[in-house]
């Protein structure tokens, strides 16, 4: 082994190389598993996130559909009432209506004869 000196002492080239060697590797060794541990953690961490976020868009996605399902079938009802309404402002406008009210309160056309049943004793 060659020793050399120099202006701040005498060491063995080899041995300290060698241990300098074996120290970086061990420091490599340490450093790569913090760096793959901390990885792991970030991506778990990440996919926790993220599937919870998916969880809560799907939740409330059901429920947007719930919500749709019940305007649509309130929608539906009202179309059928302005159905229903429109026919009415027809029939309205019609003769047939004026006698159907006009006989509900009791009056009848001048040449028109009533006969009403006797009341019982």
């Amino acid at each position: 082994m060659a020793k050399k000196n120099s202006r701040y002492g005498s060491f063995d080239r080899n041995s300290a190389t060698a241990r300098a060697s074996r120290n970086g590797k061990k420091r490599r060794k340490k450093t790569g598993r913090v760096t793959m541990l901390v990885l792991v953690l970030m991506a778990s961490i990440f996919y926790a996130v993220i599937g919870h976020n998916i969880s809560k868009s799907s939740n409330e996605l059901k429920e947007l559909e719930k919500k749709e399902a019940k305007l649509i079938e309130k929608r539906d009802e009202q179309l059928d009432l302005k159905e229903e309404l429109e026919e009415r402002a027809v029939y309205v406008k019609t003769k047939a209506y004026v006698e159907e009210m006009a006989k509900k309160l009791g009056l009848v056309y001048p040449d028109e004869v009533v006969i009403k049943p006797e009341e019982e004793k």
